[in-house]
């Protein structure tokens, strides 16, 4: 996880910062990636309190909750309240007590109430020189934008699927080196995905049953059995949509590359269109059997359409 987050923006963007001696009061860090931001987030309180040796006392005091400097927010499973902004405000006019800047982490803040985000507002506003903000959020639009204006910006994209792959070898090593490959395309580098693939047997059950969709609908025989299947999770029915349209992908691609599939782009969008209205009536509480049989009736009628 170390070599994503030296090979990060937020990595390079508050490195240069440190450099110029213009460390900012405020970072939001932003991606649909929520595991990884989270641990940038404490990764990068290593770099502003103990530089890039993330084996020194500072360091490994920060990764193992135990810096007096280092305050990490929501400390419950509501998300961040008012009253925990209050404890932050009072708290940050008091000096570091272990190093030159006191940070605090306010991670999933697009989870925070609009009451405790105003009351953040103030204290960024007019921060003390010894206090720097570092707020993580899957979903920028949810920050007010009066926050989002007084921190600096840092959107992160996808782990490349190199650092992917090693990430999941050092950290699941008993996972089949195969799997591991299906996992992190599927996952198109976003390791909150990988993580719920690799802790959730539901996960995986479904990236099985979404491969199996692509290779035996072929006829409309086939459409009663796999929609049987898919309905098992119909609590699960949108999550394991978008789980077939990044399989799709990933076989599209691939066919591409080995030439295996005419008139492609028809292909390639008719059936991207199929499944996301099948997302569309999920949304709309369509009922499961309906939403199944559409969708896989949909693929057939793209793949005989476009192999004319």
């Amino acid at each position: 996880m170390r070599e994503i987050y030296f090979n990060s923006n937020t990595y390079k963007v508050v490195k240069n910062d440190i450099r110029a001696n213009m460390l900012n009061h405020g970072y939001l860090l932003i991606s649909n990636d929520k595991f990884k931001i989270n641990q940038f987030a404490e990764f990068l309180c290593c770099t502003i309190l103990a530089g890039d040796d993330f084996e020194n006392n500072t360091a490994l005091k920060i990764l193992h909750g135990n810096h007096a400097d280092v305050k990490v927010y929501p400390q419950n499973t509501k998300g961040i309240l008012t009253e925990d902004i209050n404890k932050i405000t009072d708290d940050s006019f008091v000096l570091p007590m272990e190093g030159e800047k006191k940070i605090y982490i306010l991670k999933n803040f697009d989870n925070a109430t609009i009451q405790a985000q105003n009351k953040l507002l103030k204290t960024l506003e007019e921060p003390s020189k010894s206090v720097v903000f570092i707020l993580t959020t899957t979903n920028e639009t949810s920050v007010l934008p009066t926050i989002r204006s007084r921190c600096k910006k840092v959107t992160e994209g996808v782990v490349e699927e190199s650092l992917a792959l090693d990430y999941v070898k050092r950290n699941f090593k008993n996972v089949e080196e195969n799997s591991i490959t299906r996992l992190v395309k599927v996952s198109q580098g976003n390791l909150s995905v990988v993580n719920e693939y690799l802790t959730n047997k539901t996960y995986m059950e479904m990236l099985t049953l979404s491969e199996e969709i692509f290779t035996n609908l072929k006829t409309s025989a086939n459409v009663l059995e796999l929609s049987s299947k898919m309905q098992k999770f119909k609590g699960n029915l949108e999550e394991f949509l978008n789980i077939v349209l990044n399989t799709f992908k990933n076989i599209v691609l691939a066919q591409a590359q080995n030439g295996g599939i005419k008139n492609m782009g028809c292909f390639a969008k008719g059936v991207a269109d199929v499944i996301l209205a099948g997302v569309k009536k999920v949304k709309s509480n369509c009922s499961a059997s309906s939403v199944c049989d559409g969708v896989l009736m949909g693929i057939l009628e793209v793949r005989f359409k476009c192999q004319k």
